[in-house]
């Protein structure tokens, strides 16, 4: 197939969005398919890929993570227009990429494919609460309205969200497809357990919390950070990743007095991630905005019990065997956390660690190319 992605986010990009694009371009390439991704400008890319146009952005004031897209159209992509027959075309962003996706996708007579990644009305209430409520409503309404009724199909990553489209837009063609992950191809439970103790310098009986995801203020770490106070000393908190919300997270740990059993490791390679999971005991996952969690499944891979909560996505993903769902609060967390601490163990790991493997990007990408051929057949191309 020839298949046309747009997105406002993209590697060396680490959002969720940007992770989902790249990973799935890579296994479809792999697969023998032609990707081409349209994606925005980003200071910190590094060289090109024949596989990737960047059209201009603008920097975010808010979130690097996210530069602000202009339309995607430059000479590069001008030529692609003219000159290029796809399958698919599939958008990864509503507004004004969605709506150039639509033109491209009914000039050149191919199938259209939008992604709703994100639940895009709660991080409007946290990245435009600048707007009064009702015009932050009326805004992501029409960008989402707009696409949703004109896609020949539209993926939802998770079953909750799924049904929510469902009801949202009663004629549309919706179908659940997690993105994969991209599970290290071979796996050990002798892996090196004690990699973070270490690197980190703590002691041998310490129980490693993990949080591994982008520092936003949606990501609800806050609720970790005050349920490490209630906890013994042994327990230490390690946040792998970047973002906006960095610095206030760094001065909570002063303000509650943590900051000895907190470490902040940043952006880490790709290579090091497993290292980080294999020597962590507990895996962190209390965001409620979430449409999937790459990072849950990569924590499951490694057999890491997770403590999440409560919400639609998590439901979906955490069932008594891989961990526990808590309420939004800290009370509730803190004694999710501590029972989990009590059923950990080598058997556990193993279940949880077999939850996750129908997930990989081999598995998902052949749902979604059967997905992709249904429609261009039904399009009789």
């Amino acid at each position: 197939m020839k298949i046309l992605f747009l997105t406002a986010t993209y590697y060396p990009s680490t959002n969720g969005v940007a992770v989902s694009v790249k990973t799935t371009m890579d296994v479809l390439i792999r697969k023998g398919h032609e990707v081409t991704v349209l994606a925005p400008d980003n200071n910190e890319s590094k060289g090109k890929s024949e596989n990737v146009i960047r059209y201009s952005s603008l920097p975010n004031p808010l979130n690097k993570d996210y530069p602000i897209p202009i339309l995607p159209l430059n000479p590069k992509i001008v030529d692609l227009l003219l000159n290029k027959k796809y399958d698919i075309v599939h958008a990864h962003h509503p507004f004004h990429i969605a709506w150039f996706a639509e033109k491209f996708a009914k000039a050149c007579n191919a199938s259209f494919v939008f992604t709703y990644h994100t639940k895009y009305e709660d991080y409007a209430d946290i990245y435009l609460k600048f707007l009064p409520k009702k015009y932050r409503e009326s805004i992501i309404k029409l960008g989402t309205d707009t696409v949703c009724k004109n896609v020949d199909l539209i993926i939802a990553p998770s079953k909750s969200l799924k049904t929510k489209l469902e009801k949202q837009y009663p004629l549309a063609n919706v179908e659940a497809i997690p993105t994969g992950v991209s599970f290290p191809e071979t796996f050990s439970n002798d892996n090196d357990r004690d990699y973070l103790k270490r690197t980190l310098q703590l002691k041998n009986n310490s129980i490693i919390l993990l949080s591994l995801s982008r520092l936003a203020e949606e990501k609800n770490i806050e609720l970790a950070m005050n349920s490490l106070v209630r906890l013994p000393s042994i327990y230490h908190l390690v946040i792998v990743g970047s973002g906006p919300y960095e610095n206030e997270l760094k001065k909570l740990t002063k303000k509650l007095n943590v900051t000895k059993r907190v470490s902040f490791l940043g952006r880490v390679s790709h290579e090091e991630v497993p290292k980080i999971l294999s020597s962590s005991d507990i895996f962190l996952f209390p965001s409620i905005t979430e449409t999937q969690g790459l990072n849950l499944l990569e924590a499951m891979y490694f057999g890491l019990p997770v403590v999440a909560v409560r919400s639609d996505v998590s439901k979906e993903w955490v069932s008594d065997e891989v961990g526990i769902l808590s309420d939004n609060n800290v009370k509730k967390f803190t004694s999710a956390i501590v029972k989990v601490t009590k059923s950990c163990g080598k058997e556990k790991s193993r279940l949880i660690r077999k939850r996750a493997l129908p997930y990989s990007l081999d598995n998902t990408s052949e749902v979604l190319l059967a997905k992709y051929q249904e429609i261009i057949d039904k399009k009789g191309f």
